[in-house]
């Protein structure tokens, strides 16, 4: 019986279809060609859709739509709950967008997209995700005065083998963790190197004689750049065609060379100076006084140029002890 005119001569309609069998067709009727690479999809409905998607597929097609089927978390709210209607805890993404941009939405999910089957979303980190991108565009206002890319730059000496051997690692890593679809983890790579080897070090090595380095700057930044775009496209376009007028391109590859051993031994005394430096909240404008002790195939490098890869460090005097022998 009717509710509202309490009619009795109701039929019920034949021809609706069930939710998720009407789903299960969508590969058959926006397709021409299957199977399809991949199905990107939630774990909550890999019955629901997928299963049917498959079933269907065999029974009208002869074939599975798909060869592989991502299953990404579920976006839940920052206290852990799935969004509904009723708790009203959605998230609105245009809201988001307009606060933080669409690059910063896109980092803040790939981030979280692990094996993991929850990630709580927060404004908290869109602003972190923002804050990276506004690292990337401190980085473009510092070299975009003395910009200089030179596609066939090579190495000249130690540090900048060192920089383009890091490179080629996050590249390989890159494409790696991509294969695997484990953005995560892309992001981890490029985040170390945006964070520790591009703007901690590379920089700090080159910050005092710019213009001998604006070339290598110029090319490592665009190449990082590259290797970022499927996160952020649109600032990796937006300063890709300030430069160069034209769409961005893809990443070269590269090879890893090796590196010699003074070098990284200098690294990690620049790391261990940092981290001293925070550690007794010495004030990073203050001038220290820096000794080290060396192996005597450490010392001639160290007398050459010691003074000039730790003066971004605030150094006012660079002591040398007497060296020994291994």
């Amino acid at each position: 019986e009717c509710s509202q005119c309490h009619g009795s001569h109701l039929k019920f309609e034949e021809d609706v279809f069930d939710t998720w069998f009407s789903s299960g067709l969508w590969p058959f009727v926006c397709f021409d060609t299957l199977p399809l690479n991949l199905l990107f999809t939630g774990h909550d409905i890999l019955f629901f859709w997928a299963a049917r998607m498959i079933m269907l597929g065999l029974y009208y097609k002869q074939t599975i739509p798909f060869k592989e089927i991502y299953l990404h978390p579920l976006v839940c709210d920052e206290q852990g709950r799935k969004m509904s209607k009723s708790l009203k805890n959605g998230i609105d993404i245009f809201h988001a967008i307009n606060l933080y941009g669409v690059d910063a939405l896109r980092i803040c999910l790939s981030k979280e997209v692990g094996y993991n089957r929850t990630m709580n979303f927060s404004e908290k980190k869109l602003e972190i995700s923002r804050n990276f991108l506004n690292k990337i565009w401190n980085l473009f206002y510092f070299i975009s005065p003395s910009f200089s890319y030179n596609p066939d730059y090579k190495p000249r000496d130690e540090m900048e083998n060192w920089i383009f051997n890091e490179l080629a690692l996050l590249q390989k890593n890159t494409e790696n963790f991509l294969k695997l679809y484990r953005f995560d983890e892309v992001f981890k790579e490029l985040e170390f190197f945006l964070y520790e080897n591009l703007s901690h070090l590379l920089l700090e090595f080159c910050k005092k004689n710019i213009s001998h380095y604006k070339e290598l700057l110029s090319f490592i930044f665009i190449e990082f750049l590259k290797l970022l775009y499927p996160f952020a496209p649109f600032i990796a376009e937006d300063i890709f065609y300030h430069f160069f007028q034209k769409s961005i391109t893809l990443a070269e590859s590269y090879e890893v060379n090796p590196i010699e051993h003074n070098f990284h031994t200098t690294l990690e005394h620049l790391k261990a100076i940092r981290s001293f430096r925070h550690f007794l909240e010495i004030n990073p404008k203050e001038k220290i006084i820096i000794g080290i002790k060396h192996t005597v195939l450490y010392s001639e490098m160290l007398q050459e140029q010691g003074n000039c890869l730790f003066e971004p460090y605030n150094s006012n005097h660079l002591y040398i002890t007497k060296p020994f022998a291994l």
